[in-house]
């Protein structure tokens, strides 16, 4: 059970820091929160396992002193939700230019107009692109989706 567990955090710490380090991101905002909040679990059971009381307390602060801001980040600000897909590659349709805004709260809405490429169900490769000098690759498909439940249009 212990080994199953570690396996478990280990693959979720990998999958956060592919997420915070690269431009591989999660499809689903609440998948990316359970697996931080797992993380987090996991480490919380690993610091409980330790004897050794100043090494125990060691770990306690150090979780802290890392979860404060991670749960700031995942819990307070948004998340990017595609609002409108404007371009799809001829070659392979799920390949795509989506234009993304944010909820930032009480300053408004950021925007960004990626490309992403989906590699599993869970999982999208997102970078930042510019829409004016694409090719003919790219058809205009200018599909809108309204995620913040926006009235009127």
């Amino acid at each position: 059970m212990k080994q199953i567990l570690k396996r478990i955090f280990f693959i979720c710490l990998a999958l956060v820091l592919l997420t915070l380090f690269t431009p591989l991101d999660f499809q689903y905002p609440w998948l990316k929160k359970l697996i931080c909040i797992s993380a987090f679990l996991l480490i919380y059971l690993f610091i409980e396992a330790i004897r050794n009381r100043r090494l125990k307390t060691f770990f306690t602060f150090l979780q802290v002193v890392i979860a404060v801001p991670v749960i700031f980040i995942l819990f307070i600000t948004g998340s990017w939700k595609t609002v409108g897909i404007s371009h799809r590659l001829r070659t392979n349709s799920t390949i795509y230019i989506a234009q993304q805004m944010m909820d930032v709260g009480a300053r408004g809405y950021s925007r960004r107009i990626v490309k992403v490429i989906p590699v599993t169900p869970l999982f999208a490769w997102i970078n930042p692109v510019d829409t004016i000098g694409l090719d003919s690759d790219w058809t205009r498909v200018n599909e809108d989706y309204n995620p913040f439940n926006w009235k009127g249009g």
